[in-house]
């Protein structure tokens, strides 16, 4: 996700949707998309979380993705 994510020149920010929402910051969250270390904020075992993006030309548009 975040090679996909960097590869389209999208700025981007994730946060973590388990108990309490929160920021992820982005070495957190590549490292645990690359599997490096475990989802530092698991929920249930399992990792959710929310990510907003856009492309810094049209930053007016930001989308959010729950996953």
């Amino acid at each position: 996700m975040s090679k996909f994510l960097r590869q389209s020149g999208a700025q981007y920010r994730v946060f973590d949707m388990g108990r309490r929402v929160c920021k992820l910051t982005p070495e957190q969250f590549v490292s645990f998309d690359n599997c490096q270390l475990p989802y530092p904020y698991p929920f249930k075992r399992f990792a959710q979380m929310g990510i907003i993006f856009w492309h810094p030309d049209a930053a007016e548009k930001q989308y959010v993705w729950f996953l």
